[in-house]
């Protein structure tokens, strides 16, 4: 059986422009949180994956997603 890994970000944190509104979904390479903008009150709310692996290789994979969603 696989182990949970804890959340590492909390509903507090900002994350660059974002504030962290409620955590989504948890996966083998990071965490989704529905985020907001950190210096506007009135916007829609967005999603932000998160990669909190310390494995290599995997962050490597998530580099290349998120390289792969920007084009």
């Amino acid at each position: 059986m696989t182990e949970k890994k804890p959340n590492v970000l909390t509903a507090t944190s900002i994350v660059g422009n974002w504030r962290l509104a409620a955590p989504l979904g948890q996966g083998g390479q990071g965490e989704v949180w529905s985020v907001k903008p950190a210096k506007t009150k009135r916007a829609p709310l967005r999603a932000l994956k998160a990669c909190i692996t310390e494995d290599a290789q995997a962050r490597d994979h998530f580099v290349r997603e998120v390289t792969t969603l920007r084009k």
